[in-house]
């Protein structure tokens, strides 16, 4: 017998309310159940991550829904709102993953099979584990703050302080060694982290911990097992990056169950709150430009309908809302992150070479070799990056680490009317206040305090 809740909870919840017995979990077939409800709590925030960043325009449609435009215009409050429901989900998705490695001495193997179907479960469990203290990392903390986040690996309820940033970076290590271990030689899977996705997390992690020697390792070994053939990524293989195909570039999707993009629609006839930024400028033979834009025509305030590139990722249509999987790793990733090292060591020509063979397969003009250098070329390397990945979350983090002030532009004008800039605190998000009032060990992010204490 196997209990499985499916709702929210962070760390003042005991787990013996949620789970009855780790004992409960003890064949193969129910730690992969255990395993799946993990991976169906884990917050999928990509969109909202997209608001903050700078992926987006409003249309005149975005007073339809107060707290997306609370969100992309950086309010306080509403930020806080976000991170608390990925705090309480996040940390629910580990008190799941830590009964199910708590597991280990009840699990009964008949045979062969049943060890391997284990040892790919429990890998992938470790991995996920390792994903989402990455994540919560990233999220609320940054390099300059030396308290990471809470660290729990016990199913009761602890009273635990944020650990260092660099005890939770080694224990994402650990994790992640442990699944590699684990995972090496097994079938890959992309509603499961596997060998190559786990790789990848490890090359986000040392990125985001600015050791770009050992993400540049990583990388490569991300590129030596899933590189891209000549000719293998073209108009019909991306496009199944953004349906529920089969797909050499695609590492690891959430199965989600609806579409991924609902919250962007008004209604079935009007439009979308949001359209992709014009500032982001695709040339007319990139197939990016074609599944990362639906043209789509709009009204605007006291003037003629006209065409607006809403985000046409998983859509064919504006009507269609067909339940897709969300990306969350994908090959491309690995190329940007490479080349991005490369530039950092001084090796730009090897930096604009490696990003053309990516761009080369996009239909996209190759950079001349002595285009940029530097702290330019860098930019440059993350715009296109941006171009790759709009719409699926990973600008805001590079924003976040590059300190790079953020953009707020004006309804339906490709105008700024605001900025983010570079030291604002909204940019680590506050723990939330259900874990500091039960958890007094707990310390809260800094310039939160006053915004808390008047939310509540």
């Amino acid at each position: 017998m196997i209990i499985i809740v499916l709702c929210a909870c962070s760390l003042d919840i005991p787990l013996e309310d949620e789970i009855s017995g780790n004992d409960a979990i003890d064949t193969p077939e129910a730690a992969k159940e255990f395993l799946n409800a993990a991976y169906y709590n884990y917050s999928k925030e990509l969109v909202s991550y997209s608001f903050l960043s700078d992926d987006f325009m409003p249309t005149y449609l975005m007073n339809k829904n107060n707290s997306t435009k609370k969100l992309y215009y950086w309010d306080a409050v509403e930020i806080s709102y976000l991170a608390k429901s990925i705090w309480e989900s996040h940390y629910h998705t580990i008190i799941q993953i830590n009964s199910l490695l708590a597991s280990k001495p009840y699990m009964i193997l008949l045979n062969e099979d049943d060890q391997t179907s284990w040892e790919t479960t429990l890998g992938s469990a470790y991995a996920l584990k390792a994903m989402t203290y990455l994540e919560l990392l990233q999220l609320f903390n940054d390099l300059s703050n030396k308290l990471g986040i809470i660290l729990k690996n016990k199913i009761e309820l602890e009273q635990l302080p944020r650990s260092s940033t660099n005890a939770c970076i080694s224990e994402i290590e650990h994790l992640l060694d442990n699944a590699l271990e684990l995972l090496e030689d097994k079938d890959a899977s992309t509603h499961y982290l596997d060998y190559n996705s786990t790789l990848m997390l490890y090359a986000r992690l040392k990125l985001w911990e600015e050791n770009y020697e050992a993400a540049y390792d990583w990388v490569g070994k991300v590129l030596e097992n899933k590189k891209l053939a000549d000719g293998a990524i073209n108009d019909n293989g991306y496009s199944s990056l953004w349906a529920n195909e089969s797909c050499n570039e695609k590492l690891f999707a959430f199965n989600i169950f609806t579409h991924p993009l609902g919250i962007y629609r008004e209604d079935d006839n009007i439009g979308d709150e949001f359209c992709v930024s014009p500032l982001i400028m695709f040339e007319d033979n990139d197939i990016r430009a074609k599944y990362t834009i639906l043209p789509h025509r709009m009204n605007v305030n006291g003037g003629d309908p006209t065409l607006r590139p809403l985000l046409g990722k998983y859509r064919t249509s504006y009507d269609d809302i067909s339940p897709l999987d969300m990306n969350y790793l994908r090959v491309a990733e690995a190329y940007f992150i490479r080349a991005e090292c490369l530039a950092r060591k001084g090796e730009d020509k090897e930096a604009i070479k490696l990003l053309n063979e990516l761009l080369q397969t996009r239909g996209a003009t190759p950079l001349p070799e002595k285009l940029l250098a530097g702290t330019d070329l860098i930019k440059l390397i993350l715009d296109e990056k941006q171009k790759e990945f709009v719409g699926e979350g990973l600008r805001y983090f590079d924003l976040k680490r590059m300190a790079y002030p953020i953009n707020r532009l004006e309804v339906d004008k490709a105008e700024i009317s605001k900025i983010i800039s570079s030291n604002d605190f909204r940019r680590t998000l506050p723990i939330p206040d259900s874990e500091l009032r039960q958890n007094k060990s707990a310390k809260q992010n800094p310039g939160w305090d006053d915004i808390i204490r008047i939310i509540n």
